[in-house]
């Protein structure tokens, strides 16, 4: 189950590889640099970061029993990080729908996907 998990989530780390390189290409053709600029790059870090925080949490939640119905599961850390990896794709889907330039929708998507693969481990998990 751990395997499947990093494979799961190397979908979106891809993903937000290839939309870092979309936004460095685009921002060395743009002259002009504005707010949904900055907004992009803030969402790109923030999606960074969220994705390995989702997996990470879910490493944590396998490791002490994995229950998907949430009631066998002792506390650990993976109760807070599941909280910031849902807030962080949260706020880094809403900076990426205001931002501008490369990558905006691929950073959308692999946000998506990571929310995706995050629910896809509560439901392998279920068997």
């Amino acid at each position: 189950m751990y395997v499947m998990t990093v494979v799961l989530f190397l979908v979106p780390a891809s993903l937000i590889v290839i939309a870092w390189r979309s936004a460095n290409r685009y921002r060395h053709k743009s002259q002009v640099r504005d707010w949904r600029d900055h907004l992009m790059i803030g969402a790109l870090i923030l999606g960074s970061c969220a994705i390995p925080m989702g997996l990470v949490g879910n490493l944590a939640w396998l490791h002490l029993g994995g229950n998907p119905h949430g009631l066998g599961t002792p506390q650990g850390m993976w109760i807070p990080l599941r909280r910031v990896f849902f807030s962080a794709i949260a706020i880094s889907a809403c900076m990426a729908i205001f931002g501008k330039g490369g990558g905006r929708v691929l950073t959308l998507v692999a946000l998506a996907v990571a929310f995706v693969s995050d629910t896809m481990v509560v439901l392998l998990q279920m068997e």
